[in-house]
């Protein structure tokens, strides 16, 4: 499950409601700070997150696979 939530700098506090679906449109705007949260992904947020923040496909399967070790890699274009 993800959810999206944008700082308000008015009250200065989170709105929730925003759709996974926006995130590519809410990041375009730079004054907006986005807290995404993902819980218990399914293979539909991942498709999601890979066409809304257009991560690589390979750090998206190292994210798929439980213990994964952390570790950082530098893929070309990123």
């Amino acid at each position: 499950m993800i959810t999206v939530k944008v700082l308000d700098k008015e009250t200065r506090r989170f709105t929730d409601g925003q759709k996974a679906a926006r995130i590519d449109r809410l990041c375009a705007e730079k004054e907006n700070v986005l807290w995404v949260d993902v819980a218990s992904p399914t293979a539909e947020d991942f498709r999601v997150l890979a066409e809304e923040f257009h991560f690589h496909p390979l750090a998206l399967e190292d994210c798929q696979h439980s213990h994964q070790r952390p570790k950082v890699e530098e893929y070309h274009g990123y």
